[in-house]
């Protein structure tokens, strides 16, 4: 059969899309009688079969499983998606802090920076600016987010971080996407300030890293310097920063376009750490957690 039921992400996914190891991971199991499927590959074919295969239920499920319509396989697929985006962002903080590649000083400099960023006026201006730029994308912020994916995994497969996978990548970029739509909304804009935190001591602490180094000193050091005063500096040391920051272009030779200015770069730069910190979270183990704690 072509279709099978993800119980991990509630929702009917095609076999071609699968590597074998995903139908362990994502719990494949059959439409029909639920039963337990994997991937077998046929003359170039992608399906999925039972393990026991009996020719009566494979013959019933193969049937049952194919007269799905396209209409019934959007809507469990949305439900299934609208059930996870709420069940996301209600999980935000703890997925954060639970992240598998932080470690637990990470979390206390995190929750300390927040405590001082979310009372200044310099952040709170960025999280509206976001905030306002994910509204405008129309529906583009799959595309977005795969982008910035692709220069976060090249970063990560260095250091062996990367989903094995590209189903595994694939979900991870779409529930990223999933996740930036919600904080476009107003009830989104909490867990948007949460996560654009964490964006900010990321990019913060990378950009310090590359300026000591002497690395790609056009971009670091600039923009180290107006973090480190946003979040450290006293605020007319912050204002005049992000005043700066706001009102000067870049000089000509640092970057290919012309006409860039600082603000656009750090905005790109600062969505981009946004995406990686949701790349990072682990939606299928918080998944795992909930079907375990449901029954």
């Amino acid at each position: 059969m072509k279709h099978g039921y993800s119980n991990i992400l509630g929702e009917l996914v095609l076999a071609d899309v699968l590597d074998y190891g995903d139908c362990e991971d994502f719990q494949i199991v059959c439409p029909n009688c639920r039963e337990p499927l994997f991937k077998r590959i046929r003359s170039e074919t992608h399906y999925f079969a039972h393990y026991q295969e009996s020719k009566s239920l494979h013959s019933e499920c193969e049937l049952r499983v194919r007269n799905f319509t396209a209409s019934d396989i959007d809507a469990k697929t949305a439900f299934a998606r609208d059930q996870r985006l709420r069940y996301f962002l209600e999980q935000t903080t703890v997925l954060l802090r639970e992240c598998p590649f932080r470690n637990p000083e990470d979390v206390i400099v995190r929750e300390t920076a927040f405590r001082r960023l979310r009372r200044t006026p310099e952040f709170r201006w960025w999280a509206q600016t976001i905030s306002d730029w994910l509204r405008r994308q129309d529906g583009n912020l799959l595309a977005l987010t795969r982008e910035h994916a692709a220069s976060v995994y090249e970063r990560w497969e260095r250091v062996s971080f990367a989903p094995k996978t590209t189903f595994s990548r694939e979900q991870q970029e779409r529930a990223a996407a999933d996740m930036l739509m919600t904080f476009a909304t107003p009830l989104g804009r909490q867990a948007l300030d949460k996560a654009l935190n964490t964006a900010w001591v990321d990019l913060s602490l990378v950009t310090g890293d590359m300026a000591q180094r002497g690395a790609s000193v056009g971009f670091s050091g600039p923009i180290s310097d107006y973090m480190r005063a946003v979040l450290n500096g006293p605020d007319a040391s912050a204002a005049a920063s992000h005043h700066w920051l706001l009102t000067s272009p870049m000089p000509k030779g640092l970057h290919p376009q012309q006409n860039v200015t600082w603000s656009a770069i750090f905005l790109n730069q600062l969505t981009e750490s946004l995406v990686e910190a949701l790349l990072m979270l682990d939606y299928m183990g918080s998944l795992r957690k909930r079907a375990r704690t449901a029954h």
